[in-house]
């Protein structure tokens, strides 16, 4: 078993523990969702609640790639991705995303 192999079979350990989906692109996904911070940012008339999430999906459960801006949907809430790590080495793209 190579690293990739194991490190799909982990993915499915640990989803199966701890079920999670988001929706991205018309598509309904499995993910490992961390459900990140919940901050504050200035804003014109005060402060705002700003929360964000890391998600981790399968490369290959994906049709096209996400792109930095696309929106991602989790738990009833909307997201825009700021950023995303995707390595080839790695089966995993990683998603940082903001509430909007």
């Amino acid at each position: 078993m190579n690293l990739a192999d194991e490190m799909n079979a982990d993915f499915f350990a640990i989803h199966e523990d701890l079920p999670s989906f988001v929706d991205i692109g018309g598509v309904h996904i499995a993910a490992l969702v961390d459900e990140g911070t919940l901050s504050e940012e200035l804003e014109l008339g005060g402060f705002a609640p700003v929360r964000s999430v890391t998600v981790k999906l399968r490369r290959c459960d994906m049709t096209l790639t996400p792109k930095v801006g696309d929106l991602l949907y989790y738990s009833g809430y909307q997201y825009r991705i700021d950023s995303i790590s995707n390595k080839k080495s790695v089966p995993l793209i990683t998603l940082q995303c903001r509430q909007l």
